[in-house]
C-alpha cells in the first residue's frame, strides 16, 4: 500500500510486530477496553500477539476483547489468547476462505474450529467453502471481490496488480456489529474481598505471619495545592471514596522512620536470628507511591538487626527475566544461578545494595515519576545462625494512559502490569477455599516469592504504598483494595458455632413442680398487683398484677406483658403502658376468641414497686440473657407457666421478649416484639434454630419518633418475619391476641 518500509513476508514472522500494533493504537490514547478489531491473515496474527503483550487488564490493555478475523494465519498459536477465550475474558468470530495460502491444516485453523467446539458461546467460527455447499444462498457466506490495483504512489509490493477486498453482506455487517456490543458471558469468578479486610471480618481471623501496613507517602510539590483522596482515621484506620479499611498499622503522611522501624521488626529479626523462620518484606503500588523510598528506609533498620556474617543475592526481574545484580546484569536462569556475595559486616549491605541499584536497576522517566523503576527487585539476605530474609520493591502498577509510555517503555509497563495480575491470581487462589491450584508458575515473579503464599513457616509484611493527591484516587483505591484481599493470607475463618441443641420441652417432674406452683400461686394474681417472691424465700421480689384464667380446669395459656425502660415507667412501672382498663381489654378480647388465658404483668426491678437495682439497659454492660434467667424465668417457674405462654414486649420490654424467646425457646411458644429496641450481644451469632420451638413470631411497628421503620424491620429479620405497621393500641391488641390464640389452639 502507501506504507514505506520493508514487509514483513509469511515465512519472516516481524518479532516486533506485537509492539507495531500496541504502538499504533498508542498514537490514539485508546480507552481501556475500547478497541474492537478486524483482523485479515497475518493482522489476526499479529492481533493475538499484541493481546498477549498487552496487560489483560481493563486499566491498562486497550483492546475491547471482541475480535473478528478472517483467514487468520499464524506462525505459533497463542496459549496466553486460548486462556482468554476459555476464561471468557474474549470471543471471536472468524470467517475463512480456503486457497494455496490458507488450508484448513493451517494452525489458526484447527485451533478455531476446536475452540468452537469447547467455547459455543465465546467463538463463532464459518468455513466459507463448506457453507457453499450446504447452504449456498446463505447470507453468512463472506464475499472477497478483486479490483485494479491501488493508484500511486506506491511504497511497497509495486508487483501487485490486484487488490482483494471484502464485501459483506447486510447479515453479516449486522452479526459483527451485534457481535461486537453482545457483552461477553462471564464465569463467575471467585475474588478476594476487597471491601473489608480480615482485621474486620467477623468471619475470619487474621493470620499472625501476614500482616498488611498501609503508608501514605506526603504530597509531592506540584500536589500540595490541590485536595487529597485519602483520611487516615486512626492508627489502624484509613479511609477513600468514604470506605474505611482497617490495617495492622497505617503510617500517614506525618508517620515517621521510627514507626515504620516498629512494623518491620517482628518479620527481620524472626528472619535474622531463628533458623527455622524465613520472611519476606514487600512493598506495593502505583508508580511514584514511595515503593521504592519505603524499601530504603527498611534497609537501615535490616543493618541494625542483621548478625555481622551475612550473604547477599541480589536480582531483578525484568520483563519476565530474571538478572544478576551483583554480576553486570547478566541473564540468570534461576536463582539458584545468582551469585552469593559474603559480607564480614553488616554495616557494608547498605553500600552494596545501593552500588548495585545505581550501577544495573532498571529505571526510566514517566509522566508520573521520574525515576520509575522498571523491574522488580528481590534481594536475598541469609543470615549465619538464622533463616533467609527476602526485600522485595517491586515496580509500581502503571495506567499507560496517564504515564504516556510508549515504545520499550510501553513493553516494559505491559510487562509489569502482567506480572502484578499473576500476582493478584495467585493471592485469589490462596485465599480461594475452593481453589486446587495456585498458579504461582505464571510468572518468574510470582515463582520467586511463592513462599510468601505457600510457606506456612514464611512470615512477610506487605506495605501498600499510596498517593494522597486526588489525581491518583483511582491507583489509590486500586492498591488499597489489593491490600485489603491480602490479609485474607493465611487467615483462618472462624469455625461456625454448631446450632444449639435446645432443650425442647419440660421433664415429668418439671411439670409436675410447675403444676404444684400453678396450684399455689395462681390465686396471688390480681389486678392491682402483689409483691411475689420469685427466688424460692431468698427475698427477690417482683411486683406483679394479672387477670386469671377464668376456667382453672383447662389448660392455661399465659400473656406476659413487659413495659419500656426508665422514662415515666420508672414511677410507675407498668401501669404507665397497661392501666387496669387496659389489661381488662385484654382479657376480654381473649376471652371472646374463645382462648382460656391469664395476663401477667410484672415491674421490673428498679421500676414502679419492684425493688432493687434496675437491669442494664444495654448488652455491653450486662445481657439481656442475663435479665432473661435471673429475672423471667424465675417468674414463668413461680406462676406455674408452661410452654403455652406468648410474651409481648413494648420497646425495651420487646427486646427482652426477643431476648427469652431465644435464650429459652422451650418456655414459649409465642412473642410479639412491639416498636422494639433489641440488638445482639458482642460475638453473639444469630442462631435461627430456636425459630423450631416457637412458630409463632410478630413484629408490630407504629409509627414514632423514637422507634424507626429501620429498626422494626431489624427486629422482624431477628425473629424471621416480616413487620407490621399498625395505627393505634387497639391493633396492636389484636396482633397480640391473634398470636395468644395460635398458641392457645395448640
Amino acid at each position: 500500500g502507501r506504507s514505506d518500509g520493508a514487509a514483513g513476508q509469511a515465512n519472516l514472522w516481524r518479532a516486533d510486530d506485537a509492539e507495531l500494533v500496541l504502538d499504533i493504537l498508542n498514537l490514539f490514547h485508546p480507552e481501556p477496553n475500547s478497541v474492537f478489531v478486524l483482523g485479515q491473515c497475518m493482522g489476526a496474527a499479529m492481533t493475538m500477539r499484541a493481546f498477549k503483550l498487552a496487560s489483560h487488564s481493563a486499566d491498562t490493555s486497550p483492546f475491547a476483547n471482541a475480535f473478528v478475523f478472517h483467514n487468520a494465519t499464524i506462525g505459533t498459536w497463542v496459549p496466553e489468547f486460548e486462556e482468554a477465550v476459555a476464561s471468557s475474558n474474549a470471543k471471536v468470530m472468524a470467517w475463512h476462505e480456503v486457497d494455496s495460502d490458507h488450508m484448513r491444516e493451517a494452525v489458526c485453523y484447527k485451533n478455531l474450529t476446536r475452540l468452537q467446539k469447547l467455547h459455543p458461546k465465546s467463538v463463532e467460527f464459518f468455513d466459507n467453502d463448506r457453507l457453499r455447499s450446504s447452504d449456498p444462498g446463505s447470507p453468512l457466506i463472506l464475499p472477497t471481490d478483486l479490483s485494479p490495483p491501488l493508484p500511486p504512489p506506491r511504497l511497497s509490493r509495486t508487483s501487485d496488480n490486484t487488490v482483494s477486498f471484502k464485501v459483506p453482506t447486510p447479515e453479516i455487517v449486522t452479526r459483527v456489529v451485534n457481535f461486537f456490543n453482545r457483552p461477553l458471558t462471564k464465569k463467575e469468578e471467585w475474588k478476594a474481598p476487597t471491601n473489608v479486610t480480615a482485621l474486620e471480618d467477623k468471619n475470619f481471623e487474621a493470620s499472625s505471619r501476614f500482616k498488611v501496613f498501609v503508608r501514605v507517602r506526603p504530597l509531592l510539590p506540584r500536589e500540595a495545592e490541590g485536595r487529597t483522596c485519602v483520611a487516615v482515621q486512626s492508627e489502624t484506620d484509613v479511609e477513600v471514596d468514604k470506605k474505611r479499611f482497617k490495617f495492622s498499622r497505617v503510617l500517614g503522611q506525618e508517620s515517621t522512620e521510627a514507626n515504620l522501624h516498629n512494623t518491620a521488626d517482628e518479620v527481620i529479626t524472626g528472619a535474622l536470628t531463628n533458623p527455622d523462620k524465613n520472611g519476606v518484606i514487600f512493598a506495593y503500588g502505583q508508580t511514584g507511591s514511595g515503593k521504592t523510598f519505603t524499601i530504603s528506609q527498611l534497609m537501615e533498620r535490616i543493618k541494625v538487626h542483621a548478625p555481622d556474617d551475612i550473604t547477599l543475592r541480589y536480582i531483578q526481574v525484568y520483563n519476565d527475566e530474571i538478572y544478576d545484580m551483583f554480576r553486570s546484569n547478566l541473564k540468570l536462569p534461576s536463582l539458584k544461578a545468582a551469585t552469593a556475595l559474603a559480607l564480614d559486616s553488616s554495616d557494608d549491605v547498605l553500600a552494596v545494595v545501593e552500588d548495585a541499584n545505581s550501577a544495573h536497576r532498571t529505571t526510566s522517566a514517566t509522566q508520573m515519576n521520574e525515576h520509575s523503576s522498571r523491574s522488580h527487585s528481590l534481594l536475598y539476605i541469609d543470615a549465619k545462625g538464622g533463616g533467609t530474609l527476602c526485600v522485595v520493591d517491586l515496580a509500581g502498577s502503571e495506567r499507560v494512559r496517564r504515564s504516556r509510555a510508549t515504545g520499550k517503555s510501553l513493553k516494559e509497563a505491559t510487562e509489569i502490569n502482567t506480572s502484578l495480575l499473576a500476582l493478584i491470581r495467585v493471592l485469589n487462589s490462596t485465599i480461594d477455599p475452593k481453589a486446587k491450584h495456585v498458579p504461582t508458575r505464571d510468572c518468574k515473579l510470582t515463582k520467586l516469592i511463592a513462599p510468601v503464599f505457600l510457606d506456612k513457616t514464611c512470615s512477610a509484611s506487605l506495605y501498600a504504598c499510596i498517593s494522597p493527591a486526588e489525581d491518583s484516587r483511582s491507583e489509590t483505591t486500586s492498591t488499597l483494595k489489593f491490600a485489603a484481599g491480602s490479609t485474607f493470607v493465611g487467615a483462618k475463618r472462624k469455625r461456625r458455632k454448631q446450632a444449639t441443641k435446645w432443650k425442647k420441652s419440660f421433664s415429668g417432674e418439671e411439670r409436675d413442680e410447675l403444676a404444684e406452683n400453678f396450684e399455689k400461686n395462681d390465686a396471688e394474681l390480681q389486678v392491682d398487683g402483689a409483691l411475689v417472691d420469685i427466688s424460692s424465700g431468698s427475698g427477690t421480689t417482683i411486683f406483679t398484677r394479672g387477670l386469671r384464667a377464668p376456667r382453672l380446669d383447662e389448660p392455661v395459656t399465659t400473656l406476659l406483658l413487659l413495659h419500656y425502660y426508665g422514662g415515666a415507667c420508672r414511677d410507675d412501672g407498668s401501669a404507665a403502658c397497661w392501666d387496669t382498663d387496659d389489661l381488662r381489654q385484654y382479657h376480654e378480647a381473649l376471652i371472646e376468641v374463645g382462648v382460656n388465658a391469664r395476663i401477667l404483668v410484672p415491674d421490673i426491678p428498679g421500676h414502679g414497686r419492684s425493688p432493687g437495682p434496675a437491669p442494664p439497659s444495654t448488652p455491653e454492660k450486662k445481657p439481656l440473657s442475663h435479665f432473661v434467667s435471673d429475672v423471667m424465668v424465675p417468674l414463668l417457674d413461680y406462676f406455674g407457666c408452661d410452654e403455652r405462654t406468648v410474651c409481648h414486649g413494648f420497646d425495651w420490654g420487646g427486646g427482652c421478649a426477643v431476648a427469652l424467646a431465644q435464650t429459652v425457646p422451650y418456655r414459649v411458644k409465642g412473642v410479639v416484639a412491639h416498636n422494639a429496641s433489641y440488638r445482639l450481644e458482642d460475638g453473639q451469632r444469630e442462631d435461627l434454630s430456636w425459630m423450631k420451638l416457637v412458630p409463632h413470631r410478630a413484629a408490630v411497628w407504629t409509627e414514632s419518633i423514637w422507634h424507626s421503620k429501620v429498626k422494626a424491620a431489624l427486629i422482624g429479620k431477628q425473629l424471621g418475619v416480616k413487620f407490621t405497621k399498625v395505627k393505634g393500641e387497639l391493633k396492636v391488641m389484636e396482633e397480640t391476641v391473634r398470636v395468644v390464640r395460635l398458641v392457645g389452639e395448640g
